[in-house]
């Protein structure tokens, strides 16, 4: 009887069972999904194309250091600029602007990680080797140099811990991946019903 009832229902079976697989992989594999990180970002309008250097520390008794830090290239014009940082803990950091930079107008800064903080007032920052720094009534600041190697130090001192931030690519090919279990599973119970129908016709 047990045997029947299993032969009978075997493709509704096979469906719920590959339902459920894609249930538990979808539970047990959520966070892979992200990438567990800290992330700055802000807009910048320049005049010339530039390499971003963001310099951080991990601790706020630490001075930034040569081989801490993260480079962006950003073209010339309006650009939204995100510098990813690998690391668990941010304290501080310094933005250098590059290497005579001429004109930058730059905006909306934001440290993304287990929660956010925006920088509100750039005015309070430190700024070298440039030949003018100009804050506007929208918060941002304009930054004119000819100079070498002008940078920004952001004076206040962060406890930031990374957090998840979603990566699409890791998305899009997960949900392929339980799709794929899905449609062999389904395949499978397709072609057992069809056998069997032709297994059917071929008795009688």
């Amino acid at each position: 009887m047990k045997q029947n009832f299993l032969m009978k229902y075997r493709n509704t079976i096979s469906l719920i069972l590959a339902t459920v697989i894609a249930l538990v992989i979808v539970g047990a594999s959520y966070k892979s999904w992200y990438d567990k990180n800290i992330n700055i970002t802000f807009n910048s309008v320049n005049t010339r194309e530039v390499t971003y250097k963001l310099y951080y520390t991990t601790d706020y008794k630490d001075k930034f250091s040569a081989d801490k830090f993260v480079a962006k290239k950003v073209k010339i014009g309006n650009n939204d600029v995100k510098i990813i940082l690998p690391i668990e803990h941010l304290s501080r950091i310094r933005l250098d602007l590059g290497n005579r930079p001429s004109v930058i107008n730059l905006s909306k800064f934001k440290i993304n990680g287990k929660g956010s903080v925006k920088l509100e007032n750039l005015a309070e920052n430190r700024y070298e080797n440039t030949d003018g720094a100009e804050i506007k009534g929208d918060g941002s600041i304009t930054i004119d140099s000819e100079q070498s190697n002008p940078y920004m130090i952001v004076n206040k001192v962060f406890n930031i811990y990374a957090g998840y931030d979603i990566n699409f690519v890791k998305l899009i090919s997960f949900f392929c991946t339980v799709f794929i279990i899905f449609y062999t599973f389904f395949m499978l119970a397709l072609y057992r019903k069809r056998k069997k129908k032709k297994e059917f016709y071929d008795y009688y």
